[in-house]
């Protein structure tokens, strides 16, 4: 569909919902939207602030979203709305397009034969998905932005590696799967496997192969070269998406982060060839801390981006909604406690709900975090991944109140320059440290999550 035909369609969709034809803002939003440009240059051509054309672009996706009946965002208008040209919803007649008898604009009819998935041409070959490994994601809340730059990333800088990095629980799967189901149509094959047993390199590499040249396995070459070649040769031949889950069971634990298993070295190679060696596919990498040589490859190398995963931010009050806690006004402190972390708040939302009957000022008076055996079990197993550095000084973190400047690790803890910088290095990348600007000063602290957790510690 061309900018015409998608204004067309979306003012007979938002008049069919609200009674009002598109004004300038909403069509400039429409357009800058088709052309992949920033909100910001829309503000400037109308000499207002970004925020406000934030606001009436997020009430525009509502009604488009209410009126197909599928979530209708700035990075997937035109997939959406191409894919309900072929859907029950829209009716082709011999000269235009009908929406309830409504002539919004010009295409040729589908047949009482063909199917709600467009039939594709002889140059392009069917769309297949292997999503057996990935979860059922029920409820999905924000990530509006993460998913933008994602897709931009993806389908507009074609970039061959994509990582996902963030502590346990903060919702990295959830937003994978998300992004999968937004532009999986832009690609030839879609596969999804979990790295949560450590798979050897063959054995992910045979998975792969089999998926990808649609062979039995006896069919495939046993030299691990081979089986790279023949990645790459499919990954050259087709748009491919694949997503590795749990990247980070293939490194050490009690090390820095993101160094290897013994046996796992090889995936350097894997890396290294996908990321550097021209091919028209993206592989995702969900990962709790980030590879040495992908930091290394990266800053020689466009075609690798990562993403570090915060807390949900405003967004998270739309979970606290959906899991019918009241007292609004409390909220934000409890999001404060738990960081955002979709996994922590769902999990303490339950304890408010059974035992406070879902009222957070009651919980709140108790003037104390709740850490249940679920959160104290994830953050025991990620705890016990840091090294005996990073252990130190996570856990003299947690007994200073407001946070400390980095020379004042090498004084209280005795440790040298090069160790300390090194340790709060490896911290950042799994998330555990947050930094605080104070009159241009650098100061690292936990958050309340992690400073009640520590705390247990010390008591046992």
């Amino acid at each position: 569909m061309d900018v015409q035909e998608v204004l067309r369609l979306a003012d007979h969709l938002v008049f069919t919902k609200t009674g009002k034809r598109l004004d300038d803002l909403q069509e400039a939003i429409l357009r800058g939207s088709l052309e992949s440009e920033k909100y910001s240059k829309v503000a400037d051509a109308f000499h207002c602030s970004e925020g406000h054309v934030k606001d009436i672009a997020s009430d525009l996706w509502k009604i488009l979203s209410d009126a197909l009946g599928e979530e209708v965002r700035k990075y997937n208008l035109r997939s959406t709305l191409n894919r309900q040209k072929y859907s029950n919803f829209l009716n082709f007649a011999k000269d235009s397009v009908q929406i309830n008898h409504i002539n919004v604009c010009n295409e040729p009819p589908l047949s009482s034969d063909d199917s709600v998935t467009p039939k594709n041409n002889k140059n392009q070959p069917l769309l297949r998905v292997n999503l057996d490994d990935a979860p059922d994601i029920y409820e999905f809340f924000g990530r509006i932005e993460e998913l933008e730059t994602l897709t931009d990333w993806i389908l507009e800088q074609r970039c061959r590696v994509v990582m996902l990095l963030g502590m346990s629980g903060i919702g990295k799967t959830a937003l994978a799967v998300k992004l999968v189901q937004e532009i999986q149509q832009h690609f030839d094959l879609v596969i999804w496997q979990s790295l949560e047993t450590a798979p050897a390199l063959n054995e992910l590499l045979i998975n792969l192969l089999q998926f990808l040249l649609d062979k039995p396995a006896n069919q495939l070459p046993i030299n691990l070269n081979e089986q790279l070649s023949e990645l790459m040769k499919g990954l050259r031949s087709q748009r491919c998406l694949i997503i590795l889950d749990d990247f980070q069971t293939l490194f050490n634990s009690g090390q820095l982060a993101g160094n290897y298993r013994p046996n796992f070295e090889n995936y350097r190679l894997f890396i290294k060839k996908i990321s550097q060696f021209n091919h028209q596919s993206c592989i995702i990498l969900n990962s709790w801390e980030l590879p040495k040589d992908l930091i290394e490859l990266r800053g020689k190398n466009t075609a690798i981006h990562y993403l570090l995963l915060s807390g949900l931010g405003e967004s998270a009050k739309d979970l606290l909604k959906a899991q019918g806690l009241s007292d609004i006004e409390n909220w934000n402190t409890l999001l404060d406690y738990y960081g955002g972390n979709p996994y922590f708040l769902n999990s303490i939302s339950t304890v408010i709900k059974n035992l406070f009957g879902g009222k957070v000022s009651e919980f709140l008076d108790y003037e104390t975090l709740f850490l249940g055996e679920d959160l104290t079990e994830s953050l025991t197993q990620q705890f016990n991944r840091l090294s005996e550095l990073e252990q130190k000084i996570i856990i003299h973190l947690g007994q200073i109140p407001n946070g400390i400047m980095l020379s004042e690790f090498q004084s209280n803890l005795k440790i040298s320059h090069s160790d300390v910088l090194k340790a709060l290095a490896s911290l950042g990348q799994r998330c555990w440290i947050e930094r605080l600007e104070l009159d241009n000063k650098t100061y690292f602290t936990l958050q309340p999550m992690l400073k009640y957790y520590i705390a247990s510690l010390n008591e046992l």
